[in-house]
C-alpha cells in the first residue's frame, strides 16, 4: 500500500539488537551512571535515543541544563532536525513509586507487603491530557535554557501502575490512540514510552504520531522470558551499572 493512498499509520521498524547495544553504550558513559535517575526512567529514554540516533548522548544534566544533549548525529529522515538536539525527560507523577518503596522495605524486613493497592484505569487520551502540564513545563524549561539553534524535544515516561491505559495495553500499536491535535509550538518532537513495550513519537515536521517497533530475533533467548524485550534491555543496563531494582521491571498477567 502506498503512502499516497491515505491509509495506514506511519511506523518506524528498528532491529532489536540496536537497543541491546545501546544499553551497553549508555551504561559505559560516566555521565549516565551519575546523572540519570532510574526511578524517573531517564536511563530508558537515553537507551532509546542512543539506539535510534546511533550515538551516545554528548552531555547529561549536571548543572540544571537539559537532561540529554546530542551534539551530532547521523542524518535521519524520520528526525529532520539539524543537530544539536536537546531532550528534557519527564516521568508522569503518581504514587506507585512511593508504594513500591514501601513494598521493597516490607520485603527486606520480612514483613507482609501491603498488596493489593488500588489502580485507576485510563485511556491514552486521558493520560495525555493529564500529562499536558508536565509537557508545558518541559517546553518552557527548554525555551528558557536553550537557544533556537537547538532542536527541542520532550521524552515522556509513563508507568501503568500510575496511569494504566487500558487501550494501550490491549493494542499492538498506539499512534491511533494518541491525540490528533498537538499544540506545543516550541517543541520539535514529543516521545512517549508506555511500559513495558510501546514507544511512540510525534514530530512537528509531519504533525503525526509514529509507532516505533522493535523487531526481535526469536532465536536469541531473553534473560528473563517473563519480561518484555525492552525490559530485558533494561536488565542489560542494570547489570552493567550495578542496579538491582527498577520500577519499570515488573510483570502483569491477565487471567
Amino acid at each position: 500500500m502506498s503512502e499516497e493512498s491515505g491509509h495506514g499509520t506511519p511506523a518506524l521498524l528498528v532491529v532489536g539488537q540496536v537497543l541491546q547495544e545501546a544499553a551497553e553504550v549508555v551504561a559505559s558513559q560516566e555521565g549516565a551512571r551519575t546523572c540519570l535517575k532510574v526511578r524517573s526512567g531517564e536511563h530508558l529514554a537515553a537507551i532509546f535515543l542512543c539506539g535510534l540516533f546511533g550515538c551516545a548522548p554528548s552531555a547529561f544534566d549536571r548543572d540544571g541544563g537539559p537532561d540529554l544533549v546530542f551534539d551530532e548525529y547521523p542524518e535521519k529522515s524520520w528526525f529532520p532536525y539539524a543537530s544539536p538536539a536537546v531532550f528534557e525527560i519527564k516521568s508522569l507523577p503518581g504514587s506507585f513509586r512511593e508504594q513500591l518503596d514501601l513494598l521493597l522495605r516490607s520485603e527486606a524486613s520480612g514483613r507482609r507487603a501491603g498488596l493489593p493497592f488500588p489502580l485507576r484505569l485510563w485511556t491514552a487520551a486521558e493520560v495525555m491530557r493529564d500529562a499536558h502540564p508536565t509537557i508545558v513545563m518541559a517546553e518552557r524549561s527548554l525555551s528558557r535554557k536553550m537557544s533556537p539553534d537547538y532542536s527541542r524535544n520532550v521524552f515522556l515516561i509513563t508507568h501503568p501502575f500510575d496511569h494504566f491505559a487500558v487501550d494501550v495495553a490491549q493494542s499492538l500499536v498506539v499512534s491511533d490512540l494518541m491525540p490528533k491535535n498537538v499544540g506545543y509550538d516550541s517543541l520539535d518532537s514529543i516521545w512517549v514510552y508506555w511500559p513495558p513495550d510501546k514507544l511512540v513519537m510525534w514530530s512537528k515536521a509531519t504533525q503525526v504520531w509514529t509507532d516505533i517497533i522493535f523487531a526481535v530475533n526469536p532465536a536469541v533467548p531473553f534473560a528473563d522470558d517473563k519480561l518484555s524485550f525492552i525490559q530485558n534491555v533494561e536488565l542489560t543496563y542494570m547489570a552493567a551499572v550495578g542496579i538491582n531494582e527498577s520500577p519499570y521491571v515488573y510483570n502483569i498477567e491477565f487471567q
